[in-house]
């Protein structure tokens, strides 16, 4: 619960991290790991991840902003990568996923 409280608090921060995220749910950055990793079967970064892109997804859906600023508002610090990661995750660009809504 800590950390999903981390995550929604930090969303839109490219700069938060695994040791920032241990911190909040007070534990080790190892600790954490493994409490990430056994009760959702992957790692803090790749939770992190999916979350920003499904809030990208959301904003996506819900708004008429640019795919670049939606990138940046969901905590990634390049346009490129948050593509490069959307796509890996839906089988669809930031803007194939837009029109096909």
């Amino acid at each position: 619960q800590r950390i999903m409280s981390y995550i929604e608090k930090n969303i839109g921060n490219s700069d938060a991290t695994i040791d920032d995220m241990a911190s909040a749910a007070a534990v080790s950055r190892s600790g954490l790991h493994r409490k990430v990793k056994h009760l959702l079967g992957t790692s803090p970064m790749e939770f992190l991840r999916e979350a920003r892109i499904r809030k990208a997804s959301q904003m996506l859906r819900d708004t008429n902003k640019p795919v670049t600023e939606i990138a940046y508002l969901c905590g990634f610090s390049d346009p490129k990568y948050f593509s490069k990661c959307f796509k890996a995750s839906t089988d669809k660009t930031p803007t194939e996923y837009r029109n096909s809504i």
